[in-house]
């Protein structure tokens, strides 16, 4: 549980931090066709790749625009059960 609360309050200063700088989508059939548009890597795709490229699984995700472009904010899951925080360029992210 410790880890729990020290990740909560670490993701709500992120937030807080990000939210200046970027806008990110609540409403994910919006953001499926800025993904389209834009020829995004898609989540799907992020999903299956994560073990690999960022050692673990995504828990939590958002795509946000940020005047460098797309970015997707990913939560990942280790295999020891840490949890941390990324952000990856939605068109390369690997």
């Amino acid at each position: 549980m410790r880890y729990l609360i020290v990740f909560l309050v670490s993701t709500r200063a992120l937030d807080a931090s990000y939210a200046q700088s970027s806008t990110c989508f609540t409403d994910w059939s919006a953001a499926a066709a800025v993904v389209k548009s834009e020829e995004l890597v898609t989540l799907d795709q992020l999903t299956k790749l994560a073990p690999v490229k960022f050692g673990g699984e995504i828990v939590r995700s958002a795509l946000c625009e940020s005047e460098k472009g797309h970015v997707y904010r990913l939560t990942i899951r280790d295999s020891d059960g840490r949890l941390k925080s990324i952000v990856v360029d939605a068109k390369h992210p690997f």
